[in-house]
Formats: structure tokens, C-alpha cells, sequence
């Protein structure tokens, strides 16, 4: 019985875990990222500190693909944040790996 209860914990915390990335919708963050008169970057930083330090770097990748498919790429304003954001994001994911082959 315990088990069962265990195995139904971690399944609805996973399943949690793969829902909604964030409060806003992806429409909602290519609008912020896409907005010329966010000069001081409040949107990118919401989005960078609310997401990409805490999530894990498949959920990270999940978001990039959706922000591309959606975002206008010709938008200077979206596409230089984006791209920052796929930086850390590769960024983060090597570290992860050689940290783990360290440790082997």
C-alpha cells in the first residue's frame, strides 16, 4: 500500500513538473520577449530568473522549440533574447554533462 502511495506521489509531481512552463502562455512570452519598449529587459529577466535557472534543461529545450515555432524571427528584439536564451541554455546542459563525467 505504501508503495502504491509513493508511485502515485512521484507520478503526479512529474506529471506537474511537464505541464504549463510557466504562469504565462508561450503567445503571452513571445508578446514580452517581441516588446521594443522593454529597453531595460524586465520580460527577458521574468522569464530567465522565473524559468531558465530553475527548470531542467529538457524543459528549457521544450520552451525554445515553442518560442521559435511561434515568435517572429525577423522581430530583432524576440530573436536577440531568444538566443540568449538557447545560449545559457546550451550552456547549462554542458556543464550538467561534464560535471556528471566528472563524477565517473
Amino acid at each position: 500500500m505504501k508503495f502504491l502511495l509513493a508511485i502515485a506521489i512521484l507520478t503526479l509531481s512529474a506529471a506537474s513538473s511537464f505541464g504549463q512552463i510557466s504562469k504565462h502562455s508561450i503567445d503571452e512570452w513571445v508578446k514580452r520577449l517581441s516588446d521594443p519598449n522593454d529597453k531595460k529587459n524586465v520580460n527577458y529577466k521574468l522569464l530567465f530568473e522565473g524559468i531558465v535557472l530553475v527548470k531542467d534543461t529538457t524543459t528549457l529545450n521544450n520552451l525554445v522549440k515553442q518560442l521559435e515555432a511561434k515568435g517572429d524571427i525577423d522581430n530583432q528584439y524576440f530573436k536577440t533574447r531568444l538566443d540568449v536564451v538557447k545560449a545559457v541554455t546550451l550552456n547549462r546542459k554542458d556543464f550538467l554533462q561534464s560535471n556528471f563525467a566528472s563524477k565517473q
